[in-house]
């Protein structure tokens, strides 16, 4: 039961990152569909040099657009990415992530 559990979701994650990869694959692409060529790349700022870069970069875009598509609710964010809330704000913490200070409303 428990590994049903953890399969379907890194099979999102595995989804998600492919869908990420094709994404930067279609923008290393010139207008006419060709590759870039070195004049035309760009910038090495933007590209993480290793693989725990590019892996900490997935990671906080893909915080970054939960958290908007949240409203900025971090509960609603963890839920939407299967992940507990505790480790939602985990991640904001230690990724750095902008996100909004806790309003405290009263009701």
């Amino acid at each position: 039961m428990l590994t049903r559990e953890i399969a379907a979701p890194a099979r999102e994650v595995d989804g998600a990152a492919r869908a990420a990869i094709g994404a930067m694959r279609k923008t290393a692409k010139g207008p006419s569909g060709e590759r870039a060529t070195g004049g035309e790349r760009a910038p090495a700022a933007a590209a993480p040099a290793t693989w725990h870069g590019a892996v900490r970069q997935f990671k906080r875009e893909l915080l970054e657009r939960a958290l908007a598509d949240a409203g900025g609710n971090r509960t609603h964010a963890a839920r939407a990415l299967a992940l507990q809330r505790t480790y939602l704000l985990r991640l904001i913490r230690t990724l750095d992530v902008p996100a909004s200070p806790r309003r405290w409303t009263v009701r």
